[in-house]
This record gives structure tokens, sequence and C-alpha cells, in this order.
């Protein structure tokens, strides 16, 4: 099959397990994918505009820096997605830089089931 989806979907995978199966569980598999995609590839784009921000071509980690090496605190907020059909992170991190000394400040882990937070 050819496709122009992006490399990260895997559309192979869902064209063996559904396509002849069901064909419009597929279509809604890829739905689900492109819109989780996008819908994290926009939201760091709007941030990127006021802040440094940098993530991965699948949207599945995102960096942001709030401050260069130059100030005396900085932020850094690190956002992990391990599945790419979620629009909010698995993991978020943040790290306060003061003085360019770096603590871990506060490391989040959320599930479907609860959200963690643990505090240094």
């Amino acid at each position: 099959m050819r496709h122009s989806f992006p490399g990260f979907i895997p559309v192979l995978d869902l064209e063996e397990t559904l396509l002849k199966v069901d064909p419009r569980q597929f279509l809604l598999k890829l739905n689900d994918y492109l819109f989780a995609f996008i819908t994290r590839r926009e939201e760091a784009k709007i941030v990127q505009g006021k802040l440094n921000v940098d993530y991965s071509e699948p949207v599945d980690f995102i960096e942001i820096k709030i401050g260069n090496s130059s100030d005396i605190l900085q932020l850094e907020f690190q956002l992990t997605y391990t599945d790419l059909l979620h629009t909010m992170p698995t993991k978020t991190r943040l790290t306060v830089i003061v003085n360019g000394e770096y603590s871990e400040l506060i490391n989040i882990m959320s599930t479907q089931t609860g959200l963690t937070v643990i505090v240094n």
C-alpha cells in the first residue's frame, strides 16, 4: 500500500489488522492518529511563536525553554507522549536552573487512571 501519511503513523499495521475486517474502523483509527498529531503539532507551534520550543517530528516529545544561559533563572518543560493517539502528555518534567545549577523540581507522570506528582 502506498500512502502519504506521516511515517510514524502505523498505516501498514492498521491495514493488516483493520482494513479487510472493518474498513470503517481503519479510517476511524487513521483519523484518531491524525487528529492527535495535528493537535499536538498546532499547540507546539502556538507556544513556539512565544517561547523557545523544540519538538520531534511526530510531536511525541516537546521541550519548552524559558530564559537563556545568561539569565539567573531558567525553566525547562519537557512533555512526552508515549501513545501517539493521545493529545495530553503521559509524562511531564519541569527543570529549574538557577545560576547554571539544574534541579528537577516537578516530575509528573499521568496515566488514563490517574496523575502522580513527584516534587523533589
